[in-house]
């Protein structure tokens, strides 16, 4: 965390480096170095990774056929005013239905505005490099998501692997309506009952799925 005057940044990505946990069936980030000051006038890394490694965000070429690929969304749609909605208590593995998670919001005292960025704290990046990290974690339903698409939020996240689990029911929702996710944040707990601003803009990565980010929130100081 960094405090300013009247404001605190607090830095929600977890790190990447060779073998760091990604979904099973993908590579794992290699970094090698390129050049080194011992042999040349500057140093580099080389690096080969998928681009949905680490703390990255999904958008609709994910998971549409012809849907928008990162570079061609305007950027005003990686920021946004950010609510957290604490599902830490349900059971990991869980999908919530669409009553669990309005009784939630209502039971946190949380309203949706239209353009949210809606963040869900689940407390499993405790576990990143755990075995059971893509195993056991709270998501939500398809019909949740629906409920969220009906609030015109423009983004989703959680601090866990994914929003959903297979088949991927959130996915197929979010992203045809053109809901940025995001996913393996950290450090939400941070954010719990804060007004907070959320940034995580992507590389400007030609006719990809995804992109590593750097996601942070800029919360306001009481």
């Amino acid at each position: 965390m960094l405090s300013n005057k009247n404001t605190t940044w607090i830095d929600l990505t977890l790190p990447v480096y060779n073998g760091s946990p990604v979904f099973p069936g993908q590579p794992s980030p290699t970094f090698f170095s390129w050049t080194t000051l011992d042999l040349h006038p500057n140093a580099t890394t080389a690096f080969f990774m998928v681009e949905h490694t680490g703390t990255h965000l999904d958008v609709p070429s994910h998971f549409v056929k012809n849907g928008l690929s990162v570079e061609k969304i305007p950027v005003d749609r990686f920021c946004g005013r950010c609510l957290i909605i604490d599902i830490s208590h349900f059971k990991p593995g869980e999908s919530l239905s669409k009553e669990e998670l309005q009784r939630t919001i209502n039971e946190q005292g949380i309203t949706v505005f239209p353009n949210d960025i809606v963040l869900f704290y689940t407390k499993d990046s405790i576990r990143y490099g755990h075995e059971d990290y893509f195993k056991h974690y709270a998501g939500l339903s398809g019909e949740a998501a629906q409920y969220l698409v009906g609030q015109k939020i423009k983004g989703v996240g959680i601090d866990a692997p994914s929003i959903d689990h297979a088949p991927f029911d959130g996915h197929r929702v979010f992203l045809p309506a053109g809901v940025i996710i995001y996913e393996f944040l950290t450090n939400l707990e941070h954010l719990l009952k804060k007004e907070a601003f959320f940034y995580a803009f992507p590389l400007k990565f030609n006719n990809c799925t995804g992109s590593p980010i750097r996601a942070v929130a800029q919360v306001k100081d009481r």
